[in-house]
């Protein structure tokens, strides 16, 4: 979908996860019964810092893999998607650099799954809550945008003292 799709579709899963007269378990239904919904949902989770770090390109923006998602077990689904951006900064906030980095003017290919489930409050009383677990692949990000990691451990200059 384009960016303007990518919008429509995160306002929808945002409507759908807000809607006060919808309980999380028949939420979940309907996002285990539907690859849209379950898009417009994870959608809706994503697009408000995926926007702000990595504004939409023209062309396709968001996709999502629909084999690869759907039912996870017996009360979950998930969704896996690929975002494309820019990595430049909208605004002068700070808050909207990804990381604190210098925006690069990179294209960016950000691929995740989102997972979603309806587990039972922390307190233990009232009606179970609808949660998302997002998974994001961010070396990959990093190396879109030019940065390198380093993995190797930090060691002392000096050799160990002799006993």
């Amino acid at each position: 979908m384009n960016a303007d799709e990518f919008v429509r579709s995160a306002q929808a899963g945002r409507r759908l996860f807000e809607d006060p007269d919808g309980s999380p378990t028949g939420l979940l239904e309907k996002v285990r019964d539907s690859f849209e919904v379950a898009g417009q949902l994870a959608a809706g989770d994503l697009a408000p810092q995926l926007l702000a770090w990595f504004p939409p390109l023209d062309g396709e923006v968001f996709s999502i893999r629909e084999d690869h998602s759907g039912r996870a077990g017996d009360a979950g689904a998930i969704v896996e998607w690929t975002y494309r951006g820019v990595h430049r900064s909208e605004t002068d906030k700070p808050t909207t650099e990804f990381n604190d980095t210098v925006a690069t003017g990179r294209t960016v290919t950000v691929r995740g799954v989102t997972m979603m489930t309806v587990e039972p409050r922390s307190e233990g009383d009232g009606e179970p809550v609808f949660r998302f677990a997002r998974f994001i692949d961010w070396i990959g990000v990093l190396g879109d945008i030019g940065a390198t990691i380093n993995w190797r451990l930090a060691v002392a200059n000096e050799p160990p003292a002799q006993q």
